[in-house]
């Protein structure tokens, strides 16, 4: 389920759906993935963080998922996100500051795309 987040992707110009965690779920560990989102508007190719964003030194003790839809224009709060990961992009780490985190976003974007859809 996509729940409001700090909104710190959109100032970026990166919007993240930031996405539940329940006990009983399991996901892989911190990192940036390429991955596929499943939506009930259809499939979309994404990118998707998983750690404690430390860049912005929150002090998260937990887990965040946050998942960057390719090409997805619209309102996904309160639905379901479906994550189907394909391959791990890089080991979360932090940045000196946003504008270098927004760089490395931007080519791991382009990375995933290459993963997910080769043939572009």
């Amino acid at each position: 389920m996509v729940v409001p987040g700090l909104g710190r992707g959109k100032e970026l110009g990166i919007p993240t759906a930031n996405l539940m965690i329940w006990d009983e779920m399991a996901y892989p560990g911190a990192g940036v993935y390429a991955c596929f989102a499943r939506v009930n508007s259809g499939t979309y190719q994404a990118v998707v963080n998983i750690g404690v964003r430390p860049t912005f030194d929150d002090g998260l003790e937990a887990p965040l998922i946050e998942a960057h839809l390719l090409d997805f224009t619209g309102n996904l709060y309160e639905k379901e996100v479906d994550l189907s990961f394909v391959q791990r992009l890089r080991k979360e780490r932090r940045f000196n500051d946003p504008e270098d985190l927004l760089a490395q976003i931007q080519r791991d974007i382009e990375r995933a795309k290459k993963i997910l859809h080769p043939s572009s």
